[in-house]
């Protein structure tokens, strides 16, 4: 037994919670407070200097309440029995109380700097993933420039974009913010790092392998397609996984207690058949199929809604063609230099009824039209003709 296990054995059985949804394969360790695995090699460490900490300070406890109360009878004042004078000092005392605390300090220190320098470092050959924070989504673009279309159910929360990392390989985040201070929170993992606007921080870690020892659920194709909305491609093949939810743990605004996604931890082999899935949109895609894609993969669809229901922004159903009330007082009709101008500078028109809360979001021209264009499509004014992004004209319905 390493000492890591012999240290959280005694709080193993806090981490014992029953399976939902798919078998899980091997040991419960997740959702845990204390004594769990930590589900990557940083988190393990945190794990068992927690666990270290918190035994030292239990043994303190107990040491120093025994004692006092052992001193206060063994020698309470008696009838008949004169005081003795209390002694000035004891020296092989004093030091023994300073040293003793000392070490265990020190022990602390230097565990807790190299575990944190663990999370801060990664190897040269290290996966790199850029994670974009911003009100209230997350984003990760992986090395090929792919983004996730992927939209899952998990922990309660609805509609959660779900991302991809590699099993027992060193992963490295690098996370920015384009609008206020974030925190990008994975609780499995125990882990939390700040995400800033205009600057850059990271997160290092290596998942624990997909083993009986640490636990996996194998994905089951027919089931997760009722699941997923989107991509379904990734539901093709069965595989093995860990999942766990990514939170923002600094308050950001309205929908914070929102802002989570699911990060699914797989084979290295499936993670770059997977992520290669989700490049980029068909190039022969028309401009409201990338519109979409856009939609998706930008987070929009976390503020935004295509089916007519209320969130944080205005639904895009019926958006285009219609006149609108704004805070100014005004009534504006929602053609495309409108939906143009909202997109790129948000605050210049907000709706009533709505915060002046959108970020802007970076596009290339091509992106920003095919948003417009889906947005178009999803009105019952939509023009019939769709002009593909080919070039060549065909006649569609309305709506």
């Amino acid at each position: 037994m390493t000492l890591t296990n012999f240290i959280t054995a005694p709080m193993q059985m806090l981490a014992q919670t029953q399976s939902n949804g798919s078998v899980w394969y091997g040991p419960r360790h997740d959702d845990a407070a204390i004594g769990g695995v930590g589900h990557t090699q940083q988190g393990s460490e945190v794990e068992a200097l927690f666990a270290f900490i918190n035994w030292v300070s239990i043994v303190s406890l107990v040491l120093v309440c025994g004692l006092s109360l052992y001193f206060v009878v063994r020698y309470r004042r008696k009838a008949g029995v004169p005081i003795e004078r209390s002694p000035a000092h004891n020296a092989p005392l004093e030091v023994a109380w300073t040293v003793v605390p000392t070490i265990f300090l020190v022990i602390m220190f230097f565990w807790g700097f190299w575990a944190y320098a663990d999370g801060q470092i990664a190897g040269s050959d290290a996966e790199t993933i850029d994670v974009t924070a911003q009100k209230w989504n997350w984003d990760f673009q992986y090395s090929n420039g792919a983004l996730s279309t992927v939209i899952v159910d998990k922990g309660g929360f609805k509609e959660a974009k779900m991302f991809l990392v590699p099993a027992d390989t060193p992963v490295l985040l690098r996370l920015k913010s384009l609008d206020v201070i974030h925190s990008f929170f994975v609780p499995d993992f125990r882990m939390k790092s700040d995400v800033f606007p205009n600057r850059m921080t990271s997160y290092a870690f290596q998942t624990h392998p997909l083993t009986d020892e640490y636990g996996f659920r194998w994905n089951e194709p027919e089931q997760n397609k009722e699941q997923g909305r989107e991509g379904n491609v990734v539901w093709t093949t069965r595989y093995k996984y860990r999942e766990h939810v990514i939170f923002c743990a600094e308050y950001c605004g309205d929908a914070h207690s929102r802002m989570s996604a699911v990060l699914r931890v797989v084979e290295p082999e499936v993670y770059k058949e997977l992520v290669s899935q989700w490049s980029r949109p068909d190039p022969n895609a028309t401009p409201e199929e990338i519109g979409r894609w856009v939609y998706l993969a930008k987070s929009c669809n976390g503020c935004h809604s295509v089916d007519g229901k209320a969130n944080t922004g205005p639904t895009w159903q019926n958006l285009f063609g219609y006149e609108h009330q704004y805070t100014d007082g005004s009534t504006i009709l929602a053609d495309e230099n409108h939906l143009r101008e909202s997109i790129l500078i948000p605050g210049a028109k907000v709706r009533a009824g709505f915060a002046n809360q959108m970020s802007i979001i970076p596009l290339t021209d091509k992106e920003l039209n095919s948003v417009i264009a889906y947005i178009r499509s999803l009105s019952d004014k939509a023009p019939s003709t769709i002009i593909p992004s080919n070039g060549e004209s065909t006649e569609g319905g309305e709506g």
